[in-house]
């Protein structure tokens, strides 16, 4: 559980990818006494077709109260959203994404960041990542000392011709806190699905079980880590 490190970041491109990758591990670094605070960088609606602008600002509402509900049940310290456009994060300046993400840390002075794969099917997914490593190299004066990625569930997977791909070689124990990853998941339950859906709970809880059987665990959910400065 990453015992050295008290205060967490979180960098996620849509509010839910946060639960689907690591809501149990949140949950029991919160447990633990960790000062965890999460940033958005999409607004994760404003992709959808058919909707004129006040269904999408009413959207993007509904969606930051889901985010901050869920932080409350996980126990997240603090939500930040840069409402940067959905699923086109690659028609923004990855230098400004980048800026945006170096002012967070110089901000809230996390020694973990905890992101997305970089293997991943999802565009806004593969900028996020592609931005925090930039934020986070060994310069400038940050605190970071240890970054890991988690897979999401639906994107991760899916991208059959990436590589290296998602090799985990960290497992957090979340048999004890793996409901309060389900219950968070009903604030978005517009992004679940029916099985087998990745995104639908039973799949979830398969991966779950799946992770833990890889660890000796009965739930667990994976990371790959990047760097570790000791």
């Amino acid at each position: 559980m990453w015992p050295m490190h008290e205060k967490i970041a979180v960098i996620v491109a849509h509010a839910d990818d946060e639960v689907l990758g690591c809501g149990g591990t949140i949950a029991r670094l919160a447990d633990r006494g960790c000062c965890i605070n999460l940033l958005v960088l999409a607004d994760g609606e404003t992709a959808r077709t058919g909707l004129n602008q006040k269904q999408q600002e009413m959207l993007i509402k509904k969606r930051k109260d889901a985010c901050r509900n869920v932080a409350s049940l996980l126990g997240i310290e603090n939500c930040s959203f840069l409402d940067l456009p959905d699923n086109r994060l690659d028609s923004v300046d990855l230098l400004d994404v980048t800026q945006a993400v170096e002012m967070f840390l110089f901000e809230h002075r996390p020694t973990l960041v905890i992101t997305q794969h970089s293997s991943d099917l999802n565009l806004d997914h593969e900028v996020t990542n592609r931005a925090v490593l930039t934020a986070v190299r060994p310069v400038g004066g940050h605190q970071v000392c240890e970054l890991v990625t988690f897979e999401t569930p639906s994107s991760t997977e899916w991208a059959f011709s990436a590589t290296p791909g998602f090799r985990p070689d960290s497992f957090v124990d979340v048999s004890t806190s793996f409901d309060r990853k389900v219950e968070s998941l009903k604030y978005y339950a517009a992004e679940m699905r029916e099985a087998p859906h990745p995104r639908s709970i039973s799949s979830l809880e398969a991966l779950g079980k799946w992770r833990g059987s890889q660890s000796g665990f009965y739930l667990a959910e994976a990371f790959e880590t990047v760097f570790r400065f000791i």
